[in-house]
């Protein structure tokens, strides 16, 4: 059978990216180089972002073709492979205002199209997550609590903020089970809201969506998650309490592209 141009650029970055891994960064002219070691393919046959995550897009709804690359700036796109699980949301940044408006997101390489009532919510929350920013560490500076007593009180205060609400929006149930009881399901921030800057306390892509088991864990540093989402757990959470805590090394999230960053800090800082 015929090897069509998709395919064929399918084995190549999926090579590649088996051999170097998938934080890449190239050029257009870059990977056209890499393409022509094997394959003789017309340039204007093959446009690199019919092939991309594009976090910039609005014409997702049609998308049908194997993502292998993030597009990172104008040329230039990190290799990932068509196994990669691209997790992240979708805008659209339209002429007439130069507004981005958030319009989907990738899960796992799935496009899902959010409905508008998310949309306007998130949109209202950027306006208003500044003010309940300042109102959150306000009220915890009266309390004249430290220490534990101090982030019991943060958690209680954020678990009534919309940050919870946009989580509950990303997720609809706890990021590591199946639960999915609302008044079970705890807001819980990736990097501590005590060592994160005022855009990092409210910031969507800092928080996990947890059931209290998972949530105790997380924020105590039994268990993390490596970049694709894989749980780490801690050799101090002893095999006993991973089953009860339900618990086990196949687990995973959904990690969000934006988030990584947020979970670096809490492989590097809060887990042990």
């Amino acid at each position: 059978m015929k090897m069509t141009i998709k395919d064929k650029l399918k084995e190549i970055i999926n090579e590649y990216t088996k051999m170097n891994g998938t934080n890449t960064v190239m050029s257009e002219e870059e990977i056209r180089i890499l393409i022509a070691k094997k394959y003789d393919i017309n340039p204007g046959s093959c446009q690199l972002t019919d092939y991309c995550y594009n976090v910039y897009n609005s014409g997702l709804t049609k998308f049908d073709k194997d993502c292998l690359f993030q597009l990172i700036s104008k040329g230039k796109y990190r290799l990932l492979g068509s196994d990669y699980p691209y997790t992240g949301e979708v805008y659209h940044n339209p002429k007439k205002d130069g507004v981005k408006h958030l319009e989907g997101k990738w899960v796992r390489g799935k496009y899902q199209k959010l409905p508008q009532y998310q949309i306007e919510d998130r949109e209202k929350y950027l306006v208003e997550a500044e003010k309940e920013i300042i109102k959150i560490d306000k009220e915890i500076e009266e309390t004249g609590l430290e220490g534990a007593e101090r982030e019991q009180i943060v958690k209680v205060r954020v678990n009534q903020s919309t940050f919870r609400q946009q989580l509950t929006n990303r997720y609809e149930h706890c990021c590591l089970c199946g639960v999915t009881n609302t008044s079970l399901l705890i807001a819980s921030h990736i990097k501590p809201w005590a060592e994160s800057d005022a855009k990092e306390k409210l910031d969507v892509n800092n928080g996990l969506l947890l059931c209290p088991n998972h949530d105790k864990l997380f924020d105590n540093g039994y268990i993390t998650f490596d970049d694709n989402g894989g749980i780490i757990i801690s050799d101090d959470l002893d095999k006993n309490d991973q089953i009860f805590m339900n618990v086990n090394e196949k687990m995973a999230i959904d990690l969000y592209e934006d988030s990584k960053a947020y979970m670096k800090y809490h492989r590097e800082n809060v887990f042990h």
